[in-house]
């Protein structure tokens, strides 16, 4: 992994031990390879038997990161005990029309303390690059060529991109230790994909300002290769500071049904409140940010990031990720005959031409800047009942996919 260049190192803080003693599943501790304890209903007592916590982290001995040292877990003297509850998501919150009923989503309270929300912000406004807006977006073609697209929608938000590697793994440490990955959300997730294997090395922290009318429009995340061997498949959000009429007004996550676009045009902010909030009657489930609340949900689900009324917002954003069961098919060497490999072809070089309107179809839908092969996943029955419902137009439709089956064949 390329180093990254220290930044200064505040005061070292010194955070008591933790005290996992969260309730776990006793199957997903015998697939992780975790020991049960019969006596201390299903909580591990033998730590040899933890997964690596950097399995996917290459660290020197003599690298000396940041105040990510300081992160570490909750004490048992700490009044603020570990919650972990499910998301209640709309029916139709997720991707291509599947059941949202079984979805990776759980909100964690008081995960991380206030002093510790404090060293992150501390160290993301130390970046050197500090907080900027994006206008262009990072792809990995299949051949491992990374390449940069501009953004036709730009994410109304600021942001700082940093690494620390001693910070990632107190984070995944944390974790582990409070028994989080093994509840019984992840079990869909770890049928299928493995065990998770740790957290993206790239930390995100999201600035948002009121006086700049910042927010994050309704989206899906999109899947990240990290290295060579693993890829994203579950977003982690961490407050660093508290909503609802505290440090800012406004500003909640809110999970949507997929059907509904243009959400922060249609919407005002909830009002305030400390706690989550059901809008059952408009198909939205909203989360006010809290200091050291951490939100876990996989890509796959529609969400949005409502505007502030006031002050500003810090969340941290990472992934948990997981093998990548294509890895193995990508060259081991670049050609070498000098030749740059060709860029993929993704959907939005054939919607040139469309309608900005009809390209945000295609851009809630998180397709928009994907490729060809992921585009057709779904099907063309339910891509084009999707895009119906979206409101474009049968023959426009029909052509798009007859020109993206063309290429794939």
């Amino acid at each position: 992994m390329a180093q990254v260049a220290a930044v200064p190192q505040p005061a070292a803080k010194a955070y008591p031990e933790d005290d996992a003693s969260v309730d776990t599943n006793d199957a997903l501790l015998e697939m992780l390879g975790l020991a049960i304890d019969p006596s201390a209903d299903g909580v591990t007592t033998n730590d040899s038997c933890s997964p690596p916590l950097t399995s996917i982290l290459v660290m020197d001995e003599e690298e000396d990161p940041a105040s990510g040292d300081d992160i570490d877990c909750h004490s048992k003297n700490n009044p603020l005990l570990v919650s972990i509850q499910p998301i209640p998501l709309p029916p139709r919150c997720a991707r291509y029309g599947q059941s949202a009923n079984n979805a990776v989503a759980v909100v964690v309270d008081h995960f991380v303390s206030a002093a510790e929300c404090r060293d992150i912000l501390e160290l993301a406004q130390t970046d050197a690059r500090g907080f900027q807006y994006i206008t262009e977006a990072s792809h990995t073609a299949p051949d491992g060529t990374l390449y940069k697209v501009p953004l036709q929608h730009p994410n109304p938000h600021k942001l700082a991109v940093f690494e620390n590697h001693k910070m990632v793994d107190r984070l995944w440490k944390r974790m582990v230790d409070t028994k989080l990955l093994l509840k019984s959300t992840l079990l869909r997730h770890c049928n299928k994909f493995g065990p998770p294997r740790g957290l993206n090395p790239r930390l995100r922290v999201l600035q948002y300002d009121a006086q700049d009318q910042d927010r994050f429009e309704p989206h899906f995340d999109a899947t990240t290769r990290v290295g060579t061997s693993f890829v994203s498949r579950i977003t982690v959000l961490l407050y660093l500071n508290d909503g609802g009429g505290v440090d800012f007004e406004g500003g909640e996550t809110r999970f949507l049904n997929a059907h509904i676009s243009n959400f922060n045009n249609q919407h005002t902010t909830a009002s305030s409140s400390s706690e989550e909030e059901d809008h059952s009657n408009d198909g939205q489930h909203v989360i006010t940010p809290q200091t050291g609340r951490l939100v876990l949900f996989e890509h796959d689900l529609y969400h949005a990031g409502a505007p502030l009324q006031w002050g500003t917002k810090h969340v941290l954003r990472t992934d948990i990720v997981f093998e990548d069961d294509d890895s193995d098919d990508a060259p081991d060497t670049p050609p070498q005959d000098g030749t740059p490999p060709p860029k993929p072809l993704l959907v939005h070089d054939f919607c040139q031409e469309w309608t900005d309107q009809n390209r945000a179809v295609l851009d809630d839908l998180g397709v928009l800047h994907g490729t060809l092969e992921s585009f057709l996943v779904p099907g063309v029955g339910l891509l084009t009942q999707l895009l119906l419902e979206g409101g474009i137009p049968r023959p426009q439709i029909d052509q798009l996919l007859k020109v993206v089956q063309e290429h794939v064949k």
